[in-house]
Formats: C-alpha cells, structure tokens, sequence
C-alpha cells in the first residue's frame, strides 16, 4: 500500500515524472471537455457542464498539490511558488518552467 501511495501522492517529482503526469491531467481535462455537446437537450448540456466543472477542479486541486508541490519541492525550492499555479496566464508558464529546472540533487551531484 505505501508503494501506491508514493505513486499516486508523491512527496518529490523529477522532471520526466512531472512531465508524465502534466500530459495526463491535461488529457484528463480534454476527455471531460469533449463530453459537452451543444446538440443535447439543454438540461444534459447543463449537467455534463456541471460535471466538467466539478472533474476540473478535482483535477485541478490535485496537480496544484500532488504534482506541482512535489516538483517545486524537488527543485529545492519554497512551497509558496505553487501560487503561481492558480493564476491562469502565468500558470502554463510556470508548469514549463518547471520542466527544466534541476533537482536539488541533480545540482548537489554535479558540485561535488
């Protein structure tokens, strides 16, 4: 059970890790977007609309704090730069960012 939990909710995330996890989520967000379709009857639209809204969040909730937070972490840096990741411009910026940004250990390994 801990080996599922360190996949899942993991403490530190390494750039192909994170990576991975970012095309999911987006993926998971595509998926949810396209079961809105305007040719339904009006309350089914509403209703995937609802539900699109309460998964983007759910997704959203969990990459703010389950991927991003461990990878901001893993760089070494303060956990106060995931407020980066709710503003809605600077968000994608950040998460790109964040891609080639070492590990502390990368950059500890390397001055030695």
């Amino acid at each position: 059970m801990n080996r599922f939990e360190e996949i899942v909710f993991p403490r530190r995330l390494h750039r192909i890790a994170y990576l991975i996890r970012i095309i999911v989520a987006d993926l998971c967000l595509w998926l949810l977007l396209s079961r809105i379709s305007l040719k339904d009857h009006l309350g089914m639209v509403s209703l995937h609309l609802l539900g699109f809204c309460v998964g983007a969040f759910f997704i959203g909730v969990y990459s703010l704090f389950f991927v991003l937070l461990p990878r901001v972490t893993d760089a070494g840096w303060s956990a106060w730069w995931i407020v980066l990741g709710v503003f809605p411009y600077v968000s994608p910026l950040f998460h790109f960012v964040m891609l080639f940004i070492p590990s502390a250990d990368e950059v500890a390994n390397q001055s030695t």
